[in-house]
C-alpha cells in the first residue's frame, strides 16, 4: 500500500522557473538572504510573476560547505526504505513505488496544495491499474491542514465546503492518516513571524523581513483557532482581538502596518509583490477571510471524512507561545510574545504567555480535531519529546510510525515486515 509523506511549511524546495536554481532547500539559503527573502516572496496579486518560484524536492538534509548540518527527512526515508518501501515520484509513479514524498509550495493556499494532491495520487492510481487506490498520509506540521482538508473534501472549493458539499472521489481511499507535530488548531508564533519576519541561524543568520512572508497564503491557515484567549494587557488581563479582522492588524501595526516596513513598501520596493496599501489590505483581507474559513470547515463535521483512521504523535514537553502580550505606547502599539527579553520589564505575565505543547503547537492545539475525526483516533496517542519539527527523528515516534504502517489490517503488512508477527 503507498505511503505518502507530506511535510510541513519551508520543507519543501523552492526553484527559479526556468533556470532550475534553488532559492530555498540550501543551508547557505538560511544564513544569506540578502534580498530580505524578498526572492521567495510570493505576489499578492495574479500576475506573471506569480509564478516565477514553483516548488522542487522534498528537503531531505541541509548542506553548507558540504558539509551536512542537519537532517531533514532523509531519516524518515531511509527508516521506510529499510523496511521495504521503495521511493518513487508522484509526477511520474512506478507500478512498484511504494513511498512518496510530496514537494508543493508550501507558500500557497493548503486547499490548492491539497488539490494539487489528489491529482497526483490519481497518477498513483492509474499507475498501479487500481480502481480503487488505498493510501495511507503521513503529515508532519502545516501538512497536517491539506491532508485533513483533501480527507474531508477532496478537490472541493472551500466555498462549497462551507455549504456541505464536497467529499473524496471513489477512486481513492485513504486508510489511515497520521499526524506528527500537527498545528491543527494553529499556532501563535506564526502570527509573531507574520509580525517580525524571522531569523533562521541565530548570530550569523540575516533576518527574514515580515513583507517576504506576507503573500505566503498558508500561514494565515496556521494562525490560531483552537481559542480567542490569545492576548493579554501588561496586567495579565484579558483583551479581546478579532485576529482574522483586518482593523486588528491595523490598529496593533502588525506585518506590514508596521511603521518600519510601510517605510520600506513606501519606496516603491517590488511593487509586483506587494502592490499598493490598498492592495496589501485587501489581500490580508481576503486571506483572513479565507483561513477563518478553512478551520472552520475542518472544525465541523458536516463533511464527514474519508479516513478509516487517524494517529497523532503530539508533543507537550516544551513551553510554547499560548498568549501574546499587547502594550500601548506613544504612537502605537507593542506586541510581546514568549522568549522576548523586554518581558522581564512585566514580571506580572510570567506563565500568562505559555502553555504545554511542542514549542510551536500547545497540546490544545494539536488535539484539536473535528468530533469524527476524534471518534476515529487511535486511543494510543504517542506522546514524545523534541521540539515541533524534531520529533519526528525520535526513536518512540519512529518506532509507533512504523507499527502504524505494518499494521494494515486485511489488504496485509508492510514490505518486509510481512509475516513477522
Amino acid at each position: 500500500m503507498p505511503v505518502v509523506f507530506v511535510p510541513g511549511v519551508t520543507g519543501v524546495e523552492l526553484r527559479e522557473l526556468g533556470s532550475g536554481k534553488i532559492l530555498w532547500g540550501k543551508g547557505s539559503n538560511l544564513i544569506f538572504p540578502r534580498d530580505h527573502g524578498y526572492g521567495i516572496a510570493r505576489a499578492i496579486e495574479v500576475g506573471p510573476s506569480r509564478s516565477r518560484v514553483v516548488a522542487g524536492d522534498v528537503i531531505r538534509r541541509l548542506r553548507l560547505a558540504g558539509v551536512v548540518r542537519k537532517p531533514v527527512y532523509q531519516p524518515l526515508v531511509e527508516l521506510l526504505e529499510a523496511r521495504g518501501y521503495r521511493t518513487g515520484e508522484l509526477a511520474n509513479p512506478r507500478p512498484g513505488d511504494t513511498l512518496f514524498l510530496y514537494g508543493y509550495d508550501w507558500r500557497q493556499s493548503n486547499v490548492e496544495s491539497a488539490h494539487q494532491l489528489l491529482e497526483l495520487l490519481e497518477r498513483v492510481r492509474v499507475s498501479r491499474g487500481e480502481e480503487r487506490l488505498p493510501v495511507i498520509l503521513v503529515c508532519q506540521s502545516n501538512g497536517a491542514h491539506l491532508c485533513r482538508y483533501l480527507t474531508r473534501y477532496g478537490n472541493t472549493s472551500l466555498e462549497e465546503a462551507a455549504a456541505g458539499r464536497g467529499a473524496m472521489p471513489s477512486t481513492l481511499d485513504i486508510q489511515k492518516v497520521v499526524l506528527m507535530g500537527a498545528s491543527n488548531g494553529g499556532s501563535l508564533r506564526i502570527l509573531r513571524e507574520l509580525n517580525r519576519g524571522r531569523k533562521y541561524v541565530p548570530w550569523l543568520g540575516r533576518r527574514w523581513a515580515p513583507e517576504a512572508f506576507f503573500g505566503y497564503e498558508s500561514l494565515y491557515q496556521d494562525l490560531p483557532a483552537y481559542t480567542e484567549d490569545l492576548f493579554v494587557d501588561v496586567e495579565g488581563g484579558p483583551v479581546g482581538v478579532d485576529l482574522y479582522d483586518v482593523a486588528s492588524w491595523m490598529k496593533y501595526q502588525w506585518s506590514v502596518f508596521a511603521p518600519s516596513v510601510e517605510s520600506r513598501l513606501a519606496q516603491n520596493r517590488h511593487p509586483d509583490l506587494f502592490g499598493d496599501a490598498s492592495a496589501r489590505e485587501a489581500f490580508l483581507e481576503r486571506a483572513l477571510r479565507n483561513a477563518e474559513l478553512m478551520q472552520k470547515v475542518l472544525r465541523e463535521d458536516s463533511g464527514g471524512t474519508a479516513a478509516d483512521r487517524y494517529y497523532l504523535i503530539q508533543n507537550d514537553f516544551n513551553a510554547t507561545p499560548a498568549r501574546a502580550a499587547l502594550v500601548e505606547k506613544q504612537g502605537g502599539w507593542s506586541t510581546y510574545f514568549l522568549g522576548d527579553e523586554a518581558l522581564d520589564r512585566f514580571p506580572q505575565l510570567a506563565g500568562r504567555l505559555e502553555a504545554a505543547g511542542d514549542g510551536h503547537a500547545t497540546l490544545k492545539s494539536q488535539r484539536w480535531l473535528s468530533e469524527t475525526e476524534r471518534r476515529l483516533l487511535s486511543p494510543e496517542v504517542m506522546n514524545v519529546q523534541g521540539s515541533h519539527f524534531e520529533m519526528i527523528h525520535n526513536p518512540e515516534a519512529q518506532r509507533y510510525l512504523v507499527e502504524i504502517l505494518a499494521d494494515q489490517g486485511p489488504g496485509g503488512l508492510a514490505p518486509e515486515v510481512e509475516g513477522s508477527k
